[in-house]
């Protein structure tokens, strides 16, 4: 099996100057359902509130996913985040690779899975993020069966960019899942005040709480960019504005790490050299 990047076992740290999602949190916690489902576009924050509600509960196994097409790999993926947190814990994937042609496959792993987990003596809270990278049917099909028959001493919190799989309806249409969308994400106006330093219903307003489109503005303030700077011709031309400007006020090094960062992938990498050869 693949190494496992231990930056993908770990919940990312929090970043100088963030907010508490106290609400959100709190929503969170003191559900009943038994999963959290966090889905919105890039830069709503979601990796952020996840990483947040890992740092109020005991035993918090933490996976980003990277899109894994292989069964195997996954489940390998998930043992090694289990293990990180239980040293204790052992599941060898790799001993079901016999079995993979039965018609039940999915069903015994997912069972051989779940028996495994349910020996480990202690509550914990399972974070998958980036969820929306798993395109492999098998895998979607697994993660559905392990949720219909989850061990007891799991709570299971996910985040991605896609509403709930069409594989997990069963569970959403039964009131099992709790669903947190852009909407409830997205800022409040007291929270984009607290974030800008300033109350500017204007900047709340075109920014529709947009969390990225909040962090740039704070970004330009900081820079001494005024807000009538700002042109307010649409959407379009407000969020080129903010990647032009605040991308050119950046170090090179951090500009080469957007470029792989998900919160610029759906922008053309050529847009940064573009800016990063006006700063030269």
């Amino acid at each position: 099996m693949n190494k496992i990047s231990i930056m993908r076992l770990t919940a990312p740290k929090a970043a100088i100057g963030e907010i508490a999602r106290q609400k959100l949190i709190d929503t969170v916690l003191s559900s009943q359902k038994e999963f959290t489902y966090i889905h919105a576009g890039a830069g709503y924050g979601k990796t952020t509130l996840l990483s947040q509600i890992s740092n109020l509960v005991e035993n918090t196994v933490w996976l980003s996913l990277a899109g894994e097409s292989d069964i195997f790999t996954f489940v390998d993926a998930l043992c090694k985040s289990m293990h990180q947190v239980f040293p204790n814990y052992d599941f060898i994937v790799s001993e079901y690779l016999p079995f993979m042609g039965k018609d039940n496959f999915i069903t015994l792993l997912a069972n051989a899975l779940i028996s495994s987990i349910e020996k480990i003596p202690e509550n914990f809270t399972l974070i998958l993020d980036d969820l929306h990278t798993i395109e492999e049917v098998q895998i979607k099909e697994l993660i559905a069966c392990f949720m219909k028959y989850i061990p007891g001493n799991i709570r299971l919190c996910m985040g991605s960019r896609e509403a709930p799989w069409q594989e997990l309806m069963p569970l959403y249409l039964r009131g099992c899942i709790l669903e947190l969308s852009q909407n409830e994400l997205a800022f409040t106006r007291d929270e984009a005040s607290q974030i800008l330093g300033l109350n500017n219903q204007n900047i709340y307003n075109i920014t529709e709480g947009w969390p990225l489109a909040i962090g740039s503005f704070r970004i330009l303030l900081e820079n001494g960019v005024s807000p009538a700077d700002v042109p307010s011709i649409g959407n379009e031309a407000l969020y080129s504005y903010l990647f032009y400007e605040c991308i050119s006020r950046l170090p090179s090094g951090m500009v080469d790490f957007l470029k792989l960062s998900a919160c610029f992938e759906e922008m053309d990498a050529s847009m940064l050299d573009e800016v990063l050869k006006k700063k030269i």
